[in-house]
């Protein structure tokens, strides 16, 4: 691929997440948008991309450049949604790999249901979900679709999720839940992925396998990811055959722990 299309490719992937950001309300009209700096060093793109990708928006009306005070957010979502049943949406990222993505499928079966979508994101902080949860109750909403926050441990928010199951308010959970609060979720099995991911290295004779982990809390994901190894283990041994068994007593697995970089630029 030629370097001018892969500047391309940039310029939209950021146009894109910049622009779901802001005409979903997730950043409000006249919030202050990220620096062409910050841009630059959240996505490690080149200045000229940033800027690029910056002229589309100001040229669409969704921002709005200050001199000598920075860009603002020039879009006003709150009559977008109109006299429609709102569906809170509860997000724990705003990541550009996922969030235009996630978004964009729920807005579009939610539009075409005749619901429209309140959006709040939590950053994966347990004290912001409980505010915008009491937001959203507060706002009456129809549902509610919630990407939890830190789901590893026990929630504390108990107080909220009882008052949304005394409303009765249909909720889901994507991507994870907590083992605390009784709702439905649509998640990807990650255990059974890592069983069948290593089932397959192991029949086909690999003898050391690595694991890369993201890290929140070192000590506990230390320890975690060394426990699901061993649990894994077990896993396939108790599902495989005298072969295959002679095949993981032989294999040497490894365990690294790596930090998710945060380039919160908000």
């Amino acid at each position: 691929m030629h370097k001018t299309e892969q500047e391309g490719l940039k310029y939209q992937k950021l146009y894109n997440w910049a622009h779901t950001l802001i005409t979903s309300g997730v950043i409000k009209n006249m919030d202050k948008f990220p620096s062409e700096t910050s841009l630059q060093k959240k996505f490690g793109y080149s200045r000229q991309t940033v800027r690029t990708a910056l002229r589309q928006l100001e040229e669409e009306g969704l921002i709005t450049r200050v001199r000598g005070s920075g860009t603002y957010v020039s879009y006003d979502s709150s009559g977008v949604n109109g006299e429609r049943p709102q569906i809170g949406l509860l997000l724990s990222y705003y990541s550009d790999y996922l969030f235009p993505r996630v978004y964009d499928g729920i807005e579009a079966s939610l539009t075409e249901k005749g619901y429209g979508i309140e959006v709040a994101v939590t950053k994966n902080r347990l004290n912001d979900e409980a505010i915008y949860l009491e937001g959203l109750l507060k706002g009456n909403v129809s549902g509610l679709i919630i990407e939890g926050s830190r789901s590893a441990f026990p929630n504390p928010n108990i107080r909220l999720y009882k008052e949304i199951k005394r409303r009765n308010i249909p909720t889901l959970f994507i991507h994870n839940h907590y083992e605390n609060m009784p709702f439905d979720s649509v998640e990807m099995s990650d255990s059974r992925s890592a069983y069948e991911l290593t089932r397959i290295l192991i029949e086909n004779g690999h003898r050391r396998i690595g694991g890369i982990f993201k890290l929140f809390l070192p000590d506990f994901f230390a320890h975690s990811a060394i426990f699901q190894g061993k649990i894994l283990f077990l896993y396939i041994l108790t599902d495989s055959g005298p072969e295959l068994r002679e095949k993981i007593r032989r294999l040497r697995i490894v365990f690294f722990s790596v930090r998710e970089y945060n380039a919160d630029v908000f």
